[in-house]
């Protein structure tokens, strides 16, 4: 039979990187929120407060800043935001990404920071990127579980090659280990 031929030769590489504290040296979106503070949001203070106190999730506060400060709707601010990250990438963390890429595989920056500016800083980079975003109303936040649930959705290991995967936490581990090899930073 033709359907014996070996499907892997046919099948595309990806490699899944993490943005904050993995491909650079800090957490975007906190810092974009700490300048929010510093600069007297009242509406970022009391939403980081409700979070301090755990009485919302890193899920629920990251939607709210973003509703408050309509993070979405400007662009310089995004691309503001997009430039220090291109600027403080780690050159080392690159590398190493560089290293298990070639011509055919598909470079992915997931991350749970926001959509908006996680996709501007993977097309320059000439890969895919995803971020936590808005469904209609609800929020999708592309943390942990969902971080998984979405790359085995979106690129299912019947159709692609897991081959390297790259975060700082191990909140990812469960997402990092489907992968032929994988690192965790520190």
């Amino acid at each position: 039979m033709v359907e014996h031929y070996n499907k892997k030769i046919f099948m595309k590489k990806i490699n899944v990187v993490d943005l904050d504290n993995t491909l650079i040296p800090f957490d975007s979106f906190r810092l974009y929120a700490i300048n929010k503070i510093k600069s007297g949001n009242i509406g970022i203070i009391k939403y980081s407060i409700l979070r301090k106190l755990r009485l919302i999730s890193a899920a629920d506060y990251k939607r709210s800043v973003l509703l408050h400060t309509k993070l979405l709707d400007n662009t310089e601010e995004i691309d503001r935001i997009m430039v220090n990250i291109l600027n403080s990438i780690n050159q080392n963390v690159l590398k190493i990404i560089d290293e298990h890429s070639d011509n055919e595989t598909i470079n992915i920056l997931c991350s749970a920071s926001p959509d908006a500016y996680v996709k501007k800083v993977a097309k320059h980079l000439h890969w895919i990127g995803y971020g936590s975003y808005f469904n209609d109303k609800d929020f999708y936040h592309m943390w942990g579980e969902n971080k998984l649930q979405f790359i085995e959705t979106r690129y299912p290991s019947s159709e692609y090659i897991y081959n390297f995967a790259i975060s700082d936490t191990n909140c990812d581990l469960e997402l990092l280990m489907m992968f032929k090899k994988y690192k965790i930073v520190k």
